[in-house]
């Protein structure tokens, strides 16, 4: 007896000492703390879909957090709604010993709506654990278990979900309780990496472990584009009810128009007989489609209702039409009802919106992908016109960087296809200035510049509009910086919605932009459009990088000399033409008007570049830098 109750407390001793050993950061190999944070020392995420109507998702994750930097990385949260129910969900923290410091229990994690202001009603929450560590290296044990009716869906799985964060050792199981129910599965860039995979006949299984951190470099192309990932999608699924088989975009397609557009288009007759007068006369449909959008930004407003069939349904004509106001679902959906109205066709479009930009998958329909609505409407040879309705400001047509160049879904009665909504390229994006200056003696400045910006340069000024005169100070403060003393004495602004264009005249006066040395004073011509950032230096680059967007800037300045001065060295033309773009400069003297002539134009051209070429694009960017700050030295002559 006493030799038992000997070996029941060894193995207990022996377990507890090696759960300790597990929690403890000494533990950690040195090319795993090498460039990271924080180290996941075990994550395992289980998916078991038990019919075409009941998922079960279980989830632990140990992650040991090595510096302040790294609590960004511990993510010990999980969201829930009326279709997705938390049944457990727990937290413990270790110390750098590995010895238990708290445990965090479901009624002690925070509680939340998953949306941010602006939103009407959301049934979408998220519990999350909020701790303050005391000392690091510290240690999270969290876990949750979900259960839902939906089994759309699938959880994606990233072994490596953010920088500086390196892997011990992840793992990713789900099941199926028939054939049918076996998702399809996508992998990404997993190149390099010693992935194992299992598959039985009732489920997949995938492992990894000794994960190197990926440090974050400047202007890299988004994490999804090369971080190795796998992608899972049902074929067969339930989604809030309503059952589907999906095996391309068509067929996803009509299961949304089926499911969560039939039916959401009946108007009210007063509505329809006010658009009618308002399109009287107007035959080509474009036009009508101008009116109507502007109708609709004229009486409607943004707010977001995450509400029906998980957030994806939206609200019907009739409710936008009474209560004036919808989220991108249902505010896109009343303006196609509108435009049908006017005998105006119009589809409504799913798209992932934002930065990173991010395609539809052609060869994986899912309902995971997007995250906005917005509408397209058949042009003929011309393709689409494009819109977005959540916006009581952006011109029709316009859709600005936030939904630019990506694949789209458009769905229509027949099915669903992929189309890229428009791209806008550097000669899209062009901003023009023209000033007159009038430089004093005492290195005063006063002048006047008018430009007029287009594109996604348009995209980024018109909401000047919107602000106070205080605010429009400290916009051109910030915008023309290396002004000191600036003093801003006359804004006017314009803008053109139909062809897309907005125009700032500005007088303005600074008390000290030349700087005197004796009889000299030096400047830099280049007055107010000067770009002098250089990208910073890698001693070897890993990742590719991107330059969005492209852009092209010409600018033409007249600065009136003072009496007696006269030139004694001008900067020299300068002439780049690389990949990357083009850069031309110019300064001229006019000695019968005693006026300095300065030009200049510069496209840089957006894109993706491979990581060799880094150290090329920083040149060209040093060299424009260069030329951006080069001096005008003018001396006082004694012969005037």
């Amino acid at each position: 007896m006493r030799d038992l109750l000997f070996c029941i407390l060894c193995g207990m001793s022996m377990t507890l000492y090696s759960q300790t050993f597990q929690f403890q950061s000494v533990a950690l190999s040195d090319s795993l703390i090498s460039h990271a944070d924080a180290v996941i020392r075990s994550d395992q995420l289980t998916v078991n879909i038990r019919s075409l109507n009941s998922m079960e998702v279980q989830k632990e994750r140990v992650i040991t957090v090595l510096n302040q930097r790294g609590n960004r990385l511990v993510r010990a949260f999980v969201g829930y709604d009326n279709s997705r129910k938390i049944k457990h969900i727990q937290a413990t923290i270790y110390n750098a010993l590995g010895l238990e410091v708290e445990t965090i229990k479901k009624r002690d994690f925070k509680d939340v709506s998953a949306v941010q202001g602006g939103t009407l009603y959301s049934d979408s929450r998220i519990m999350y654990l909020d701790y303050t560590p005391l000392s690091y290296p510290y240690t999270v044990k969290f876990s949750y278990e979900i259960e839902t009716s939906n089994t759309a869906p699938v959880p994606s799985w990233y072994f490596i979900e953010n920088y500086r964060l390196s892997v011990e050792e992840s793992s990713y199981q789900v099941t199926f309780a028939k054939p049918e129910l076996r998702p399809e599965v996508k992998e990404y860039h997993l190149e390099g990496y010693p992935l194992v995979r299992k598959e039985q006949y009732n489920s997949l299984s995938f492992s990894i472990t000794d994960v190197q951190a990926i440090q974050e470099e400047v202007l890299a192309p988004p994490f999804e584009a090369f971080v190795p990932h796998l992608k899972f999608r049902p074929i067969h699924f339930s989604y809030e009810g309503y059952e589907g088989e999906i095996h391309n975009w068509k067929d996803l397609g009509k299961w949304v128009y089926s499911n969560l557009l039939y039916g959401a288009d009946n108007l009210p007759e007063t509505t329809t007989e006010e658009l009618n007068r308002l399109v009287l006369g107007v035959t080509d449909p474009i036009d009508r489609a101008r009116i109507v959008y502007q109708y609709v930004q004229e009486h409607t407003r943004y707010i977001s209702v995450q509400v029906g069939i998980g957030g994806l349904r939206p609200s019907s004509a009739e409710d936008v039409d009474e209560l004036k106001y919808g989220d991108c679902k249902g505010l896109t959906n009343y303006t196609i009802s509108l435009l049908r109205a006017v005998d105006v066709p119009a589809h409504y479009v799913h798209v992932q919106a934002g930065n990173p930009k991010l395609d539809f998958e052609a060869d994986f329909a899912d309902l995971s992908q997007g995250n906005h609505v917005i509408l397209a409407i058949p042009n003929g040879e011309d393709g689409y016109v494009w819109a977005d309705c959540t916006s009581q400001t952006i011109p029709f047509g316009f859709l600005g960087d936030f939904t630019d160049d990506r694949l789209a879904h458009i769905i229509t009665e027949d099915g669903g296809s992929l189309a890229r909504t428009p791209a806008y390229h550097s000669a899209d994006n062009m901003q023009s200035s023209i000033a007159q200056m009038t430089l004093d003696s005492d290195g005063s400045l006063e002048g006047n510049v008018q430009i007029e910006s287009y594109g996604i340069q348009y995209n980024a000024r018109y909401s000047l509009l919107d602000l106070d005169w205080r605010d429009r100070e400290v916009h051109y403060r910030d915008r023309w910086e290396h002004l000191t003393g600036l003093n801003l004495h006359d804004i006017v602004y314009e803008e053109n919605k139909k062809e897309i264009k907005f125009f700032e005249n500005v007088t303005f006066s600074t008390s000290t932009y030349a700087k005197k040395a004796g009889k000299r004073f030096f400047f830099a011509p280049n007055t107010l459009n000067r770009i002098s950032h250089v990208p910073q230096p890698y001693e070897e680059r890993k990742l590719p990088f991107e330059i969005r967007p492209g852009y092209l800037d010409k600018d033409s300045y007249k600065i009136q000399i003072p009496e007696k001065y006269v030139p004694e060295a001008l900067p020299t033309a300068v002439n780049l033409e690389t990949e990357f773009g083009i850069y031309r400069s110019e300064v001229v003297y006019d000695e019968n008007q005693n006026i300095l002539k300065y030009s200049r134009e510069i496209e840089i051209r957006g894109g993706s570049y491979p990581e060799e070429r880094y150290d090329a694009y920083r040149e060209f960017r040093k060299e424009i830098a260069k030329a951006e700050n080069a001096q005008a030295v003018f001396i006082e002559s004694s012969n005037q």
